[in-house]
């Protein structure tokens, strides 16, 4: 990795929105959105090593920790597949517009449709991965200080 790109998921969703954000400028769209891919590419080994890993390590704590918390960690690891999806039809929709960009040429605003799902899609899957990262920290946090009450 050179030192501009984003060598932890953090940085990688950082990236990407920051690459969604990015005013799409008339006659630029291909240049957008060739940069809006570069940013998920860079993201997906991330989020696949962050997912496996660090995830894991962390359910498995939680309920090593605390085994009522099973339940949660359950649906965690649902939120962690339902991440993955969510990502997978982001770089869908890019890889469709990588596609059309080329063909629509001056026409750019043929895609505005698309483009704006893109932009909206790719943003509520940058959330949904941060709040999925604060929820485990929460649960995490809980299963090591929580009061289980103690019996005399």
């Amino acid at each position: 990795m050179t030192p501009a790109e984003p060598q932890d998921l953090d940085g990688a969703l950082r990236n990407l929105s920051l690459c969604l954000e990015e005013p799409c400028v008339p006659g630029e769209l291909e240049g957008w959105i060739k940069a809006v891919w570069e940013a998920v590419e860079r993201a997906r080994p991330l989020l696949y090593k962050h997912l496996t890993r660090n995830h894991q390590d962390h359910f498995a704590s939680i309920v090593e920790e605390d085994t009522e918390m099973f339940r949660q960690v359950t649906l965690l690891k649902k939120e962690d597949q339902n991440i993955l999806q969510h990502f997978h039809a982001v770089s869908e929709r890019v890889s469709k517009l990588l596609e059309k960009a080329p063909r629509v040429g001056p026409n750019e605003a043929q895609l505005h449709e698309d483009v704006s799902g893109l932009i909206t899609d790719g943003l509520s899957f940058v959330i949904q991965v941060q709040r999925q990262g604060i929820a485990i920290r929460t649960w995490l946090q809980e299963a090591f200080v929580r009061d289980r009450g103690v019996g005399d």
